[in-house]
Protein backbone atom coordinates (compact mmCIF):
# COMPACT_ATOMS: atom_id res chain seq x y z
CA UNK A 1 0.00 0.00 0.00
CA UNK A 2 0.80 3.51 -0.60
CA UNK A 3 -0.55 6.84 0.84
CA UNK A 4 -0.29 10.29 -1.35
CA UNK A 5 -1.03 13.65 -0.42
CA UNK A 6 -3.00 14.78 -2.85
CA UNK A 7 -4.58 18.47 -3.76
CA UNK A 8 -7.59 19.35 -5.49
CA UNK A 9 -7.94 21.52 -8.48
CA UNK A 10 -10.52 24.29 -6.02
CA UNK A 11 -7.12 23.80 -3.39
CA UNK A 12 -8.08 20.93 -0.79
CA UNK A 13 -4.92 19.34 0.63
CA UNK A 14 -6.08 15.38 1.72
CA UNK A 15 -4.46 12.17 1.45
CA UNK A 16 -5.28 8.87 -0.15
CA UNK A 17 -4.49 5.16 -0.13
CA UNK A 18 -3.67 2.99 -2.89
CA UNK A 19 -2.19 -0.26 -3.93
CA UNK A 20 0.44 0.80 -5.41
CA UNK A 21 1.17 3.80 -8.06
CA UNK A 22 0.00 2.46 -10.55
CA UNK A 23 -3.51 2.09 -9.01
CA UNK A 24 -3.13 5.69 -8.46
CA UNK A 25 -2.25 6.36 -11.97
CA UNK A 26 -5.62 4.38 -13.14
CA UNK A 27 -8.17 6.04 -10.82
CA UNK A 28 -6.33 9.55 -11.35
CA UNK A 29 -6.91 9.28 -15.30
CA UNK A 30 -10.26 7.54 -14.80
CA UNK A 31 -11.84 10.58 -12.01
CA UNK A 32 -12.28 8.06 -9.60
CA UNK A 33 -10.57 9.58 -7.07
CA UNK A 34 -13.23 12.41 -5.22
CA UNK A 35 -11.98 15.38 -3.18
CA UNK A 36 -13.63 14.53 -0.02
CA UNK A 37 -13.96 17.99 0.95
CA UNK A 38 -15.78 19.08 -2.58
CA UNK A 39 -16.28 16.25 -4.66
CA UNK A 40 -13.76 17.24 -7.33
CA UNK A 41 -12.46 14.41 -9.15
CA UNK A 42 -9.03 16.46 -10.73
CA UNK A 43 -6.23 15.88 -8.37
CA UNK A 44 -2.61 16.31 -8.70
CA UNK A 45 -0.08 14.57 -6.07
CA UNK A 46 1.57 17.38 -4.16
CA UNK A 47 4.60 16.59 -2.73
CA UNK A 48 5.51 15.18 0.77
CA UNK A 49 8.61 14.60 3.49
CA UNK A 50 8.44 10.50 3.46
CA UNK A 51 7.99 9.00 6.72
CA UNK A 52 10.23 6.20 8.13
CA UNK A 53 9.10 3.70 10.57
CA UNK A 54 11.61 3.52 13.19
CA UNK A 55 9.30 1.60 16.06
CA UNK A 56 8.31 4.42 19.40
CA UNK A 57 9.40 7.87 18.92
CA UNK A 58 11.61 8.94 21.47
CA UNK A 59 9.88 12.53 21.53
CA UNK A 60 8.26 13.36 24.39
CA UNK A 61 5.75 15.71 23.16
CA UNK A 62 5.04 13.20 20.14
CA UNK A 63 4.04 10.18 22.70
CA UNK A 64 2.21 12.69 24.53
CA UNK A 65 -0.12 13.74 21.72
CA UNK A 66 -1.05 10.19 21.79
CA UNK A 67 0.87 9.64 18.56
CA UNK A 68 3.01 6.60 18.19
CA UNK A 69 4.86 4.89 15.10
CA UNK A 70 2.71 2.15 15.81
CA UNK A 71 -0.82 3.47 16.51
CA UNK A 72 -0.29 5.23 13.24
CA UNK A 73 -0.96 8.40 14.69
CA UNK A 74 -3.46 10.77 16.70
CA UNK A 75 -6.45 8.64 15.20
CA UNK A 76 -5.56 5.34 16.19
CA UNK A 77 -3.57 2.17 14.13
CA UNK A 78 -3.28 2.33 10.64
CA UNK A 79 -4.82 -0.88 8.74
CA UNK A 80 -4.88 -0.45 5.21
CA UNK A 81 -7.04 -3.50 5.02
CA UNK A 82 -5.46 -5.63 3.06
CA UNK A 83 -5.30 -9.02 5.11
CA UNK A 84 -9.00 -9.20 5.13
CA UNK A 85 -10.47 -7.42 2.40
CA UNK A 86 -12.19 -5.05 4.49
CA UNK A 87 -11.60 -1.67 4.63
CA UNK A 88 -9.52 -0.03 7.64
CA UNK A 89 -11.95 2.19 10.51
CA UNK A 90 -10.60 5.12 11.21
CA UNK A 91 -10.94 5.62 15.16
CA UNK A 92 -10.15 8.56 17.68
CA UNK A 93 -12.54 11.93 16.91
CA UNK A 94 -11.42 12.70 13.42
CA UNK A 95 -12.92 8.54 12.84
CA UNK A 96 -15.98 9.34 14.64
CA UNK A 97 -16.46 12.21 12.33
CA UNK A 98 -15.66 10.97 9.39
CA UNK A 99 -17.78 8.14 9.88
CA UNK A 100 -20.85 9.67 11.46
CA UNK A 101 -20.56 11.74 7.84
CA UNK A 102 -20.78 8.66 6.22
CA UNK A 103 -23.75 6.93 7.62
CA UNK A 104 -25.23 10.23 7.07
CA UNK A 105 -24.51 10.59 3.47
CA UNK A 106 -25.79 6.72 3.26
CA UNK A 107 -28.95 7.53 4.98
CA UNK A 108 -30.00 10.66 2.63
CA UNK A 109 -29.10 8.74 -0.59
CA UNK A 110 -31.62 5.68 0.52
CA UNK A 111 -34.34 8.74 1.48
CA UNK A 112 -33.44 10.00 -1.78
CA UNK A 113 -32.72 8.01 -4.53
CA UNK A 114 -33.59 4.84 -5.88
CA UNK A 115 -31.78 1.54 -5.13
CA UNK A 116 -30.78 -0.05 -9.16
CA UNK A 117 -29.07 -2.77 -7.37
CA UNK A 118 -26.67 -4.49 -9.89
CA UNK A 119 -28.44 -2.78 -12.96
CA UNK A 120 -26.14 0.13 -11.62
CA UNK A 121 -24.14 0.69 -15.06
CA UNK A 122 -27.17 0.22 -16.79
CA UNK A 123 -29.23 2.49 -15.35
CA UNK A 124 -26.46 5.56 -14.66
CA UNK A 125 -25.56 4.84 -19.03
CA UNK A 126 -29.78 5.27 -19.50
CA UNK A 127 -30.22 8.19 -17.40
CA UNK A 128 -27.01 9.95 -18.87
CA UNK A 129 -27.87 9.69 -22.51
CA UNK A 130 -31.99 10.92 -21.62
CA UNK A 131 -33.46 6.96 -22.52
CA UNK A 132 -34.64 6.99 -18.44
CA UNK A 133 -36.06 9.42 -16.00
CA UNK A 134 -33.30 12.04 -14.60
CA UNK A 135 -33.26 10.82 -10.75
CA UNK A 136 -30.71 9.98 -8.16
CA UNK A 137 -29.29 6.48 -8.09
CA UNK A 138 -27.40 3.90 -6.04
CA UNK A 139 -26.15 0.10 -6.27
CA UNK A 140 -23.43 -1.39 -7.29
CA UNK A 141 -20.69 -1.87 -10.27
CA UNK A 142 -17.88 -4.11 -10.90
CA UNK A 143 -14.96 -2.27 -11.31
CA UNK A 144 -15.13 -2.73 -15.17
CA UNK A 145 -18.30 -1.30 -15.14
CA UNK A 146 -16.82 1.63 -12.97
CA UNK A 147 -14.22 2.59 -15.71
CA UNK A 148 -16.71 2.13 -18.74
CA UNK A 149 -18.87 4.66 -16.96
CA UNK A 150 -15.81 7.26 -16.41
CA UNK A 151 -14.76 6.66 -20.06
CA UNK A 152 -18.05 7.14 -21.35
CA UNK A 153 -18.43 10.56 -19.30
CA UNK A 154 -21.26 9.19 -17.09
CA UNK A 155 -20.74 11.09 -14.11
CA UNK A 156 -20.86 8.94 -10.44
CA UNK A 157 -19.32 8.91 -7.40
CA UNK A 158 -18.05 5.82 -5.15
CA UNK A 159 -18.61 5.87 -1.83
CA UNK A 160 -17.65 3.12 0.95
CA UNK A 161 -20.25 1.39 2.62
CA UNK A 162 -19.94 2.05 6.69
CA UNK A 163 -18.92 -0.72 8.45
CA UNK A 164 -20.77 -3.45 9.98
CA UNK A 165 -21.67 -2.35 13.46
CA UNK A 166 -21.14 -6.19 14.63
CA UNK A 167 -17.18 -6.17 12.88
Amino acid sequence: MIVYNLNCSAGHDFEAWFKDSKAFVSQQKGHKIGCPVCGETKVEKVPAAPRIGTGISKDPSFEESGMSAESGGANGPVNAGEASGEPSVPTGKAGQDIMSALNELHRHVKETCDDVGKDFAEEARKIHYGDAEERGIYGEATEDEAEELADEGVPFATVPKPPREDA
